[in-house]
């Protein structure tokens, strides 16, 4: 049976238009739940015949998303429309599984679970008129984000550490899974495993030139996967690193075809401070899975170098988004059969989600994915964002032209 809503009432139209006696008092249900605001009421209400009240309830929650149909199958229970409310509750249930399949309710998933997410096709979008996209936003408040390679997506994976830090296995199954995400989202993806400190500066800024030199790229994202600690990452040689000195590659003055353009940094890392944090956990380990922490203390970093300053008008920090694992303070947790919590909750949300949400919405259900998380001794943590977008961003799943169509 499809999850989808809208099935269910173009299946079930016929039967419910000639079947439905009380259109009025569903409506009035469908109003104290929510489901309808006053104008889509009164607008029921004013009609006369009881078949085009119905016609009217039906085309008015086909635009109220898929809460409506578990509204109206209710609905229908409520007021002795028991044989109607049986045709529709086969869908009911169905969006009732893909909700649950789209947003487990246990975090990080279970390896079935993220094996059976990871086989499902990203979704992408079908209706380019669909309201979503092209309401009361329109051009100039949406980033440019079609092209048939929206741009370039930069992964440091660092996963073997000099001793005493810890290696971070786990990590690889992130970075596989995130390649796929992306190139899925029309990005093209450079993958770098096991970067010292200033490797990782030298490799960013080298890109940086070649996107300046190629001047076509949409949109620039990097993915940092290390230890961490406060605003620093590590490279595998123990050196810290502000992760500013890495996003500043991505600076106007540092690229500037990217101007104007949308720049989104996802971090997996710890930001606490605690020395304690060093392995110990890692002695301590079992045969069973477990949530580490990617943290690790050092008292050496890498120089920073001054950022050149742009020579028109831009602020450093402007079209950035960067969002993290954990507040600053705190821990990240990757877990060792499916992997980090916040990268795992990043694709499974952008999988499911990205053709019909902005940017900000889905980093909303990504932090709640990961606020779901506990391990063992009953630790927990929040994603955090740090936005400086100027527009709003959709990663339009689907859509692709060497020339932008969607706002024409």
């Amino acid at each position: 049976m499809s999850g989808d809503y809208k099935l269910a009432y173009k299946k079930n139209r016929v039967r419910i238009v000639g079947g439905l006696a009380n259109p009025d008092e569903v409506a009035g249900l469908l109003f104290q739940s929510g489901i309808f605001n006053d104008e889509m009421h009164e607008t029921v209400k004013q009609i006369d015949e009881n078949e085009q009240k119905t016609r009217k309830i039906l085309d008015l929650l086909s635009y109220r998303g898929k809460n409506g149909l578990a509204a109206l199958h209710q609905a229908f229970l409520d007021t002795s429309n028991k044989e109607l409310a049986k045709g529709l509750a086969p869908y009911v249930l169905a969006v009732a599984e893909g909700d649950n399949k789209t947003e487990p309710k246990d975090w990080p998933p279970s390896k079935e679970q993220k094996k059976a997410m990871l086989n499902d096709p990203i979704k992408k979008i079908t209706d380019t008129k669909s309201p979503l996209f092209v309401h009361e936003y329109g051009q100039e408040y949406v980033y440019t984000i079609q092209r048939e390679t929206r741009g370039k997506v930069f992964i440091i994976n660092n996963v073997k550490f000099n001793r005493p830090m810890a290696n971070r296995p786990a990590s690889t199954m992130d970075a596989e899974n995130l390649t796929k995400l992306f190139e899925e989202l029309h990005f093209t993806v450079l993958r770098k495993d096991d970067l010292t400190a200033q490797d990782m500066k030298s490799f960013l800024m080298k890109e940086a030139q070649q996107l300046d030199k190629e001047d076509c790229a949409e949109c620039a994202i990097l993915i940092v996967m290390s230890h961490g600690s406060g605003t620093k990452v590590f490279g595998v040689d123990g050196l810290a690193v502000e992760l500013k000195s890495l996003t500043d590659c991505f600076s106007t003055a540092n690229c500037e075809c990217l101007y104007g353009k949308p720049r989104l940094v996802f971090v997996q890392a710890c930001r606490s401070y605690d020395k304690n944090d060093v392995t110990e956990k890692f002695k301590q380990m079992t045969t069973e899975p477990q949530d580490e922490m990617d943290a690790e203390p050092s008292k050496t970093e890498v120089k920073e170098n001054k950022s050149p300053k742009c020579t028109f008008p831009d602020h450093p920090s402007a079209d950035f988004l960067i969002a993290y694992a954990t507040p600053e303070g705190t821990k990240a947790w990757l877990h060792d059969d499916v992997g980090s919590w916040f990268m795992n909750a990043i694709v499974w949300t952008f999988k499911y989600h990205a053709h019909e949400e902005e940017l900000h919405h889905l980093l909303i259900r990504v932090n709640r994915l990961v606020g779901k998380g506990s391990t063992l001794k009953k630790e927990m943590t929040v994603a955090e964002v740090k936005s400086n977008l100027r527009k709003k961003f959709f990663f339009f799943p689907g859509i692709h032209s060497k020339e932008p169509t969607l706002f024409q």
